[in-house]
């Protein structure tokens, strides 16, 4: 019956060894998929900064606008003016807003230098996408068809673990699982060479070593409670 119970937890070791599979992600479309999350990432930052660029073009343009009509005012005021003081005051400030205008129209030329640039490598980013995700697409794919694979072997296993399982018994397979729980997925062990638990490797005790050779009980290891076989 042990040899049965052994069986069965092999079975389980395998179904074990499948769910962790099916839990762990494979490097590649882990990559993958870190790769087209970053790619979007920048993307959306490569339209924000595009934007904002734009925006930052426009305010200097009405800016502009406003520092030249300024201007034109005061050279207007000027010309109209027979007051040298008023004059001398407006021509002063008539050369102050002309450096102004000339800083701004450099920090525009700038701008727009900027804002092309960041068009560009949108452009690129944008391009370069659909590559990714279709890599991306295509990694996910093959782990559909890996997990559908392992769920349909795990199921196979499952059938064949529980006919073995009804051969070993309701009692036995109870005390097999408890002692499974707490034991690393091992419930059952063979006795090593040397007369140690193939569990824990502990030495076992001369009479319980006959016990497990005459095979007409249950034997327990008396260091890790793994059943003996």
């Amino acid at each position: 019956m042990l040899e049965k119970l052994l069986a069965v937890q092999e079975l389980d070791l395998e179904i074990d060894r499948l769910d962790r599979l099916a839990q762990e992600v494979p490097q590649e479309l882990q990559a993958a998929r870190t790769l087209v999350q970053t790619r979007i990432r920048e993307l959306t930052d490569a339209k924000a900064r595009v934007q904002q660029l734009h925006l930052s073009m426009d305010q200097q343009e009405l800016e502009l606008k406003a520092l030249t009509q300024q201007r034109k005012g005061d050279e207007d005021r000027a010309g109209a003016s027979d007051n040298p003081r008023e004059i001398s005051a407006l021509q002063s400030r008539i050369e102050s807003l002309a450096a102004e205008i000339g800083e701004r129209e450099d920090s525009t030329l700038v701008l727009i230098e900027q804002w092309e640039q960041a068009k560009e490598a949108l452009k690129q980013m944008g391009a370069a996408l659909p590559q990714h995700q279709e890599e991306l697409d295509h990694l996910e794919e093959l782990e559909r068809l890996r997990q559908t694979k392992m769920v349909k072997e795990r199921a196979e296993l499952v059938a064949k673990r529980d006919l073995v399982a009804r051969e070993v018994g309701h009692d036995l397979m109870r005390r097999y699982e408890e002692v499974r729980r707490g034991r690393r997925g091992l419930g059952v062990v063979r006795v090593k060479e040397g007369g140690r638990c193939g569990g824990c490797n502990m030495g076992l005790p001369i009479h319980v070593q006959q016990k497990v050779r005459q095979g007409n009980s249950i034997v327990i290891c008396t260091s890790c409670g793994r059943m003996l076989i």
